[in-house]
């Protein structure tokens, strides 16, 4: 199933912010869903087209919110 751009941009919006809060800095946040994680094996902005994918992402930045770093 293919996301409206709308689902699509509410999916990365709430990805996001979450990033925003984890990091504590909307650069950093940034920076990170765009380079490649060794964990996720592919940048975290990629994943978001699938609900998987977004779910590992949300798993991956409640790890690092809890100072669980792999």
């Amino acid at each position: 199933m293919t996301l409206t751009t709308t689902e699509s941009a509410l999916r990365l919006e709430r990805i996001s912010t979450m990033a925003n809060r984890v990091f504590g800095n909307h650069e950093k946040a940034q920076r990170w869903l765009r380079k490649r994680s060794r964990v996720l094996n592919d940048a975290p902005i990629d994943l978001l087209e699938s609900a998987t994918g977004a779910t590992l992402v949300e798993e991956e930045l409640n790890r690092i919110g809890y100072g669980i770093v792999v």
